[in-house]
């Protein structure tokens, strides 16, 4: 039992050292409130670049420029408000193919913009789903 504790433990010293990192960032890049729901990929940044590329796959359904990944990524939904108040803040962790704009800067296509995944909507972090 004592092992189980100390497990618990770890993971809610981890889950408020995330909060309390994601918190300092929101605050410092003055990103609170702006939007009703930020998302944040949780990714290597070569792998969300690559989506633009042979890794990811054209959205069939938009006449623009988007495109998915084909594997799943830790994404994290966050709502905050204009007083950046950490107590009021609250965060939706997930797992989901990432859909983002795609367009040619500095002669490489790279993500422009994040678009949320209506479809395939957060789904609990673990085993990919096909």
């Amino acid at each position: 039992m004592l092992t189980s504790l100390s497990c618990m433990q770890d993971i809610m010293e981890v889950t408020n050292l995330f909060l309390v990192s994601l918190y300092s960032y929101l605050q410092g890049k003055r990103l609170c409130g702006r939007a009703p729901v930020q998302t944040f990929i949780d990714a290597r940044v070569g792998a969300v670049h690559q989506i633009c590329s042979r890794s990811g796959l054209r959205v069939q359904s938009s006449p623009g420029n988007l495109c998915i990944s084909r594997s799943r990524m830790q994404v994290f939904d966050v709502i905050s408000d204009q007083n950046c108040s950490m107590n009021r803040m609250r965060v939706q962790k997930g797992s989901q193919k990432v859909i983002v704009a795609c367009d040619k800067v500095n002669n490489r296509c790279l993500p422009v913009h994040f678009e949320k995944n209506r479809v395939d909507i957060l789904f609990p972090a673990g085993p990919q789903q096909h």
